[in-house]
């Protein structure tokens, strides 16, 4: 199943590297947590026109949680989409998909 990633506020696509992979030959769990960084980084320079220099306001990441569907291997290609669900005074809610 493919999912149209086009209207995400910011969509990557990456190689998996064989290095990604634990002794299961499946992507390790920690990796897909990294690449979810990768997408909220390009999401706060989109936020900030190009800019990631941060002033009074730095972000930090207060709750993240993943669920596995299927295993990813060398060498699939991942598109990772991230949304922002809500945006207050004092956070970001983001939803992001692998």
């Amino acid at each position: 199943m493919t999912e149209n990633t086009s209207d995400s506020y910011v969509t990557l696509e990456l190689p998996v590297q064989w290095g990604n992979m634990d002794a299961a030959q499946h992507v390790n769990n920690t990796v897909y947590l990294r690449w979810m960084e990768s997408a909220r980084i390009e999401m706060f320079k989109k936020m900030h026109g190009g800019d990631f220099k941060f002033r009074k306001i730095v972000p930090i990441l207060a709750w993240q949680d993943c669920k596995y569907i299927f295993p990813v291997t060398y060498p699939d290609t991942v598109v990772i989409s991230l949304d922002i669900i809500e945006l207050m005074e004092d956070r970001v809610l983001c939803e992001g998909k692998i």
